[in-house]
Parts: structure tokens; sequence; C-alpha cells
């Protein structure tokens, strides 16, 4: 595992920079993290297709708030496409599918906050964060390809489910091939020493 890059300003850098994360707050079922997509990406250049997009997913009992800091911030949620401008705020409910995307044609970076609250699952956290994007990032540069079975550890972990599984069968696949197959038969984790906050 190719661990971050951190600036002195905190920032967790993934893909040679092309995407910066910042820890804000947490507490009690309460989490918020700031990520800043660069402009004009080979990651986030492609609007919907772009490889930083994230696959159709929902939160299972917590809702996501964004807000823009800064660019435009492009979003799907159940088949309907919007546009979120700097200032501007939305909020996924629960159980909901939805994606989002920089759209490029600001040529300027999308800075964005995610805050989430409520649910009994504080697995979607900083850790879970750093976790999915380092190794999402480390298996990019190494020239790898993603394991299935970590990423769908990782969902598992966090209460989201990945939307376009077929058949609705996203959760069940976190389950039986994120936990049971991914962590208890090919030894995968949920967290990783390289992307601990705390590691040196």
């Amino acid at each position: 595992m190719i661990r971050p890059e951190i600036g002195e300003d905190g920032g967790w850098s993934f893909f040679n920079g092309h995407l910066k994360g910042y820890f804000i707050s947490t507490g009690e079922h309460k989490y918020s993290y700031r990520q800043v997509y660069k402009a004009n990406s080979p990651y986030s250049g492609a609007g919907r297709n772009s490889i930083l997009t994230p696959a159709l997913h929902y939160h299972l009992y917590q809702p996501e708030t964004y807000t823009v800091n800064g660019g435009r911030m492009l979003y799907e949620i159940e088949g309907r496409r919007g546009v979120l401008e700097k200032g501007e705020t939305f909020t996924f409910p629960p159980n909901t599918p939805h994606t989002f995307w920089s759209d490029e044609s600001t040529g300027e970076d999308m800075d964005i906050t995610t805050s989430i609250e409520g649910g009994p699952n504080v697995g979607f956290d900083e850790g879970f964060d750093h976790n999915f994007f380092g190794y999402w990032s480390s298996q990019v540069a190494q020239g790898k390809p993603l394991s299935p079975f970590q990423m769908l550890l990782f969902l598992y972990t966090a209460d989201v489910v990945d939307a376009s599984i077929p058949l609705g069968l996203g959760r069940a696949a976190n389950f039986v091939l994120g936990l049971l197959v991914g962590k208890y038969l090919l030894g995968y984790e949920e967290r990783y020493k390289a992307f601990d906050t705390k590691a040196d």
C-alpha cells in the first residue's frame, strides 16, 4: 500500500494530488469531511463518466449533506440530475441512490464539504474516507486492479450500498462478498496502517 502524502495544511493527497481530503469535525453519529477535486484532471475531468465519479450508491441510515465551497457540483438522485453552485447545499436522504461529479466547464476546482449525521453505525468516518480513497489511489498508482471484495468490505463497514449492483443485491453483496468472502476468507481488512491518521 502506498501511503498518501499529507500536506502542511493537513490535507491528504490522493491520485497524485488530483483529489485532496481534509478532516473537519466528528462527534457522536456526526462527521464532516472536505474534498477538493482538481480542475482539468484525468481522474475527474470527464463529467459523469470520470474515474472519481462514485457509482450510484445510498446510505442505509444517514442523510448525507453536500455544501459547495468552490466550483460547481452536478449530481444525480433517483434518475434526476441537478446542479449545486458555490454556497448551495443539498441533502441526500437515506436509502436514496445518488452520485455526484465536478462540472469541468467552470475550469475551477470542485471544493465540497460532506456531512453525515445519525444512524447506528459510526463506520462512515475519517478512517473510512482515508482507507477507501487511499486504497483506490494506491492501486491506481501501482497499476493494479481494485478488488471488488475489498471495496465491498469498505462499504459494509460504513453502511453504504452500491446501487448499481443488479436486482437490488447490493446490501447482500456487502455482507456475502465483502464481509464473509473478503474479510474472513481472503483476509482483506477494513482499515490499514498505511492509511491510519496517526501512522508515521
